[in-house]
Order: C-alpha cells, then sequence, then structure tokens
C-alpha cells in the first residue's frame, strides 16, 4: 500500500528559505534571523505580536527584548514626552509561536523600526542597547 501526500504552500510560506553551507536556514538575498535582528513574533492568538530585538531562537522558544506591538504607538508617545519607559525581556515557548520575521520595510511602507528612529530621533539598536545587561546569566 502506497500513502500519496500532497503540500501545497500558501504565498508567503517560506518558500524562499533555503539551508546554507553555514549549517542554518538563510533566505536567498535577505537578513537572516540572528541575535540582535528587529523583528515581530506572531503568537498563537492573532492579535498577539511582539516586537523588539531578537535575542535567541532556541528549540524550547524565542527570546526578544521589546514591546507588545499592540502597544507601539503609546511606546512612542511615551518616548516623545521623555517619559522613562523600557522594553522587556520576553520568552514565548515554541509551541506559542506562529512566525518570526525580520523588520523590514515593505515598498513604501517603512520597517517598525524606521517609525521608530522617525518619531523619537533615536535608533532602536541603540535605545534597545546592543550590550543590554541580560536577566539571566549563561553559565
Amino acid at each position: 500500500m502506497r500513502l500519496l501526500i500532497a503540500i501545497s504552500y500558501r504565498d508567503g510560506d517560506n518558500r524562499l528559505m533555503r539551508y546554507t553551507s553555514e549549517g542554518g536556514a538563510g533566505q536567498s538575498g535577505r537578513r537572516r534571523l540572528v541575535p540582535g535582528t528587529l523583528v515581530v513574533v506572531s503568537l498563537d492568538h492573532p492579535h498577539e505580536k511582539f516586537w523588539g530585538v531578537l535575542l535567541e531562537v532556541a528549540p524550547a522558544g524565542v527570546s526578544i527584548l521589546g514591546i507588545e506591538l499592540s502597544s507601539f504607538d503609546d511606546f512612542l508617545a511615551r518616548l516623545r514626552d521623555r517619559e522613562a519607559v523600557t522594553g522587556g525581556e520576553v520568552f514565548f515557548p515554541m509551541h506559542r509561536v506562529q512566525r518570526v520575521e525580520v523588520d523590514a520595510p515593505n515598498g513604501d511602507i517603512p520597517s517598525l523600526g524606521e517609525r521608530f528612529q522617525a518619531a523619537t530621533r533615536r535608533s532602536p539598536a541603540a535605545f534597545f542597547g546592543t550590550n543590554h545587561h541580560r536577566s539571566v546569566r549563561k553559565r
């Protein structure tokens, strides 16, 4: 008995992903998901998304330093008003993660990082800090 499986792809289903000779998955002509990259993490609930700096992708889950996407505009307003606000370091178990995508512009639509920089006159990397303090020390 032979079992046939039909696999179909929707638009945007990682058709550009390929494995590189470096051993990791990469996208042809696009930035890779490496620590320090600005990303948007979509979780299993439709309106649950986070934006920030990728800290780590591991089999257990994804860690970022960032904010909930639904509070992005309010976050920018507080920064413009010079209030003391920061991003939070969060971990999402892999079973909750639906998608992790690089924060990049789309045609004439600016990326969230570009919107952040235009509104605050600071780069997201400078705000979140490239050498930020980690709450968990590696052994």
